[in-house]
């Protein structure tokens, strides 16, 4: 069957929506507002990506990943300047690793 889009969970709401073509969570409202997890990737997926906003560090375990020993597990994912994704990119990174995210800011990035 043609035109039939994949669906997965919103982030925010929980409910299951159709995706975009990018792969993000087709616009929906939740109490008559526009849902925060519209537009975003899907329960479970990195929470920013460069259609998110301006990126303003990475969060990741472990936090040095040029010097570090990634035969152990790492994950990584780059985040923009909203606080609450920060939080759920720490949590994505606990549920790859076991381990805390650590968010390392864009300065430090470069230095490295």
């Amino acid at each position: 069957m043609t035109g039939v889009r994949p669906r997965a969970d919103c982030r925010s709401c929980g409910f299951e929506y159709a995706l975009t073509h990018d792969e993000l969570i087709h616009r929906h409202l939740t109490d008559g507002s526009i849902c925060l997890g519209s537009g975003r990737p899907p329960a479970g997926e990195e929470p920013c990506g460069f259609w998110c906003g301006r990126m303003v560090g990475r969060v990741s375990w472990p936090a040095d990943l040029a010097s570090a020993d990634l035969s152990q597990g790492h994950a990584s994912t780059y985040v923009c300047a909203d606080p609450e994704h920060h939080a759920e990119a720490a949590a994505w990174v606990q549920r790859k690793t076991g381990h805390a995210g650590v968010f390392v800011g864009r300065a430090e990035l470069t230095r490295a």
